[in-house]
């Protein structure tokens, strides 16, 4: 039976840059507003998974990426995404063993944090996108948490490197 740190380093980089991917393809409209935080799920769910190959480095690497590919302020999703992996780090254990719904409210307070640094730094530099605006997204991604651990850990499995997580 092999780790669950045995998650191999392609597998890991893939999901990133289709997250990063995900974050950048426009999407309709109306659906645009709602659109999750792929980056930022990914984040959280290779730090529960894998905490010796992903860690709070590397979320501030894809937090950089993340900025130089949506023109924001460098250095604001990258403190977001370190915060968020580092809080993932502390409760992993605790997380882990969660049924996938209170899974998905605690990443949805995850993901709530997250929001709040991007929103203090956007006040702090004069940006405002208020209201609402900040909150579905997190809603958005705490309802996507389910389909983001059934694919990853499905992925997982057929890339013969991982085993199944419960959740």
């Amino acid at each position: 039976m092999t780790d669950l740190a045995d998650s191999p380093w392609w597998l890991i980089g893939v999901t990133v840059l289709a997250a990063l991917l995900l974050s950048v393809l426009p999407m309709p409209a109306l659906l645009e507003p709602y659109q999750p935080d792929w980056l930022a799920l990914v984040v959280i769910y290779w730090c529960l998974t894998t905490p010796e190959r992903f860690g709070p480095g590397t979320a501030w690497c894809c937090g950089i990426v993340m900025d130089a590919l949506h023109g924001t302020l460098l250095g604001q999703h990258a403190l977001a995404l370190l915060i968020i992996a580092s809080l993932a780090l502390r409760f992993r254990l605790q997380v882990r063993v969660f049924p996938i719904v209170q899974q998905s409210l605690t990443v949805a307070l995850l993901l709530a944090v997250h929001a709040f640094i991007l929103i203090w730094i956007d006040g702090v530099v004069g940006v405002f996108i208020g209201g609402v605006a900040r909150a579905w997204p997190v809603l958005a991604s705490a309802l996507a948490w389910p389909l983001v651990v059934i694919g990853l850990d499905w992925i997982r499995e057929r890339s013969g490197n991982g085993e199944h997580v419960p959740g």
